[in-house]
C-alpha cells in the first residue's frame, strides 16, 4: 500500500522526535531527577507523538479500533506538556531571581498553571469526543487558552526582572519567548477544530495541509528550540543557607 500524506507527515515525526527523545533521557541523567521535570514533559511529549506516529503506519496494513484510539488520544496530548515545559524553564528561572535575591514570584504561580494544563489534559482523553466534540472537550481548549495567557504574562513580568537573572539562565526566558508564538498558533489550531468541526479543522479527517501548517510545525518548533536550550543549559545543584546566616543572601543558591 501506497504512502499517504499523513503517513509522510508520521515518518516526519519519528524522525524528528527519536533524537528528541534522546535528548529528553540524557538532559534528565545530566541535571538529575529533581531538576529535570521540565525535561521529563519533553520524554513524555516526544514519546507519545513516537508511539502516535507508529500507530498511524501500522494502521496502513493491520488498521483496528484500538489503533485508532491510540493515534488519536496520542495526538490530542500536545498543548499540555508544551506548555509545562515551557512553565518549567519560567519557573526556574524565577527560582535564580530568587537566589540572587530578587523579587521573584510566588511559586503557587507556576503551580496554578501546572494544574490547569493537567484539567486540560484529562478533557482529551476519548475517541468518542473527538468525533462529537461536547462541552467537555470546549472547555478544555478554553483552559488551555487560558493557561498561553497566563504564561505569557509570567514570562512577562520575568522577563522585565531579567537583571536578576545571570546570562547564561535568561536563556530559558529566551527559550519560552520564541515558543510562545508557536504555542500560539498551535492553540489556534485547536480551537478551531474543537469549535468549527469543518472539513478543513476535524480531529478524524480534517485537511492535512492545515495541520501539518498549524499544529505538527509549531510542535516540531517549541521542542527543538527547549531541548537545544537545554543542552545549553549548565548543570545546576541546589545547596541551603545555614539559618545562621544573615537574611540578605536569599533563601538557596546554585551550585555548579
Amino acid at each position: 500500500m501506497a504512502l499517504t500524506y499523513r503517513d509522510d507527515i508520521a515518518i516526519l515525526q519519528i524522525i524528528i522526535y527519536f533524537p528528541a527523545l534522546i535528548s529528553g533521557y540524557f538532559l534528565i541523567w545530566r541535571h538529575g531527577i529533581r531538576q529535570s521535570l521540565g525535561f521529563c514533559y519533553l520524554v513524555i511529549f516526544a514519546t507519545l507523538r513516537i508511539i502516535g506516529a507508529c500507530c498511524t503506519l501500522a494502521a496502513m496494513h493491520h488498521a483496528s479500533t484500538s489503533l485508532y484510539v491510540t493515534i488519536g488520544i496520542c495526538s490530542a496530548i500536545g498543548l499540555s506538556p508544551l506548555i509545562s515545559l515551557c512553565n518549567s524553564f519560567l519557573s526556574r528561572a524565577n527560582k535564580v531571581i530568587q537566589i540572587n535575591g530578587g523579587k521573584s514570584l510566588p511559586r503557587a504561580c507556576f503551580h496554578a498553571l501546572h494544574i490547569l494544563t493537567i484539567v486540560g489534559f484529562t478533557s482529551h482523553m476519548s475517541l468518542s469526543i473527538f468525533e462529537h466534540p461536547s462541552s467537555k472537550i470546549k472547555i478544555g481548549a478554553i483552559l488551555f487558552v487560558v493557561a498561553w495567557f497566563i504564561l505569557f504574562t509570567l514570562f512577562c513580568i520575568l522577563y522585565c526582572k531579567r537583571s536578576a537573572i545571570e546570562k547564561g539562565e535568561r536563556r530559558t526566558l529566551l527559550a519560552v519567548g520564541l515558543s510562545l508564538p508557536f504555542l500560539a498558533v498551535r492553540l489556534l489550531y485547536s480551537v478551531l477544530m474543537w469549535f468549527l468541526s469543518t472539513s478543513t479543522f476535524n480531529f478524524m479527517d480534517g485537511n492535512p495541509t492545515v495541520e501539518l501548517v498549524m499544529s505538527v510545525i509549531e510542535e516540531f518548533a517549541v521542542v527543538i528550540i527547549c531541548t537545544g536550550v537545554g543542552l545549553a543549559l549548565g548543570v545546576r545543584r541546589y545547596c541551603l543557607y545555614s539559618p545562621l546566616q544573615p537574611a540578605g543572601g536569599g533563601q538557596g543558591c546554585f551550585k555548579p
